[in-house]
């Protein structure tokens, strides 16, 4: 396949995606569906609700390895046993499987939140950990929304312990006229 072939394709994606080719009263909604009489042309970029954090613990890949990660929200909890980082290393010192989530096939139950965690780590200072609790897709976001992480090893040992009342930011990622609009808060 000649290299300049590819792009064709991309190109055509492209003018898909911005509206390209095709009058303005067709645009694409944020479902990819045509709205006749619509004229403001809107991206198709998605948005999760919720809240993030980084956090460094230092300890072994084995102490990680035998804890468990409890994120809630308010009272909806989700665990993950951190056992399912692999004990072989890789290139750069990263467990060859660095990333769990629950529900384990990224799918969550309609009221239940998907929350994932990834171990990278840090020279002299252990493993950088970052976690994601996606809320639910009908949860009502309050600012004043209580999260926390809890890390503790199987023989009781809190490794990290946090909780923190949340001011959310706003994310309307195709624009302030365009579908969706988000709420998340970054953990300190």
């Amino acid at each position: 396949m000649h290299r300049f072939a590819r792009w064709g394709w991309g190109l055509v994606m492209v003018g898909a995606v911005m509206g390209c080719g095709g009058p303005a009263s067709l645009a694409p909604t944020s479902t990819g569906a045509a709205q006749p009489g619509r004229d403001k042309v809107c991206t198709l970029i998605g948005c999760i609700p919720g809240a993030t954090w980084k956090k460094t613990v230092d300890v072994p890949l084995s102490v990680l390895r035998a804890s468990t990660l409890t994120a809630c929200r308010n009272d909806v909890c989700a665990s993950i046993d951190l056992a399912g980082f692999s004990e072989e290393v890789g290139p750069g010192g990263y467990p060859v499987r660095n990333f769990l989530q629950v529900p384990s096939n990224g799918i969550p139950a309609k009221d239940q939140p998907h929350v994932s965690i990834g171990v990278f780590p840090v020279p002299q200072q252990g493993f950088e950990l970052s976690v994601s609790y996606d809320t639910p897709p009908r949860a009502v976001l309050e600012n004043g929304d209580v999260y926390a992480i809890t890390i503790q090893t199987r023989d009781g040992r809190k490794l990290v312990d946090e909780r923190s009342s949340v001011m959310y930011r706003i994310s309307q990622p195709n624009g302030p006229d365009c579908p969706p609009t988000c709420m998340y808060a970054v953990m300190p």
